[in-house]
Order: structure tokens, then C-alpha cells, then sequence
């Protein structure tokens, strides 16, 4: 009996694993089709919407430069400035 189970499930995994494999391959696929997520909104775009309502203009400052833009709430939950013109992604 115990060499009969094992044989039983050499044969379900010789199947069924290939199959779970094969099934997973579209999803993997389109994973890694996907482009990264943003990355999160700097600290200084939450505290420039600090008091303020979703849909409102707001000013971020970085150091001597400002950007315009409206606030937002993020994935979070949390009110942020989404910039106008926003930088480009780093290389």
C-alpha cells in the first residue's frame, strides 16, 4: 500500500505541477510587463496640503525651488501635493 500512495502521488505531481506552473505563467508575465509603481510623494508634499482639502492649489518648496499643484489623496489615505509638472523619473 505504501508504495501504491507514493506512485499516486508521483503522478499527481508530475502533473499537477506543471499545470499550476502553466496556469501561472500568463500572470507572472503580465507582472513584469507592468511598469514599477510611483514612488511615494516626498515629506514636503504632505505638509503643503497640511489644512487643506482634496482638489486645492498648493506650493511644495524644495530648498529655493517651487513647484505648483493640487492636492490629492495618495493610496495611504493621506493628503498630498500632486505636482503640476512633476520631475522626470531618475535614471
Amino acid at each position: 500500500m505504501k508504495s501504491s500512495a507514493r506512485i499516486r502521488f508521483g503522478l499527481f505531481a508530475a502533473v499537477a505541477l506543471p499545470l499550476a506552473a502553466a496556469a501561472a505563467a500568463p500572470a507572472l508575465a503580465r507582472a513584469a510587463d507592468r511598469p514599477p509603481a510611483p514612488p511615494a510623494p516626498p515629506p514636503e508634499a504632505y505638509s503643503a496640503c497640511a489644512g487643506s482639502a482634496e482638489g486645492d492649489a498648493c506650493t511644495v518648496a524644495f530648498g529655493e525651488e517651487s513647484a505648483e499643484g493640487t492636492c490629492a489623496v495618495s493610496r495611504e489615505g493621506n493628503l498630498f501635493c500632486r505636482l503640476d509638472h512633476p520631475p522626470p523619473p531618475p535614471r
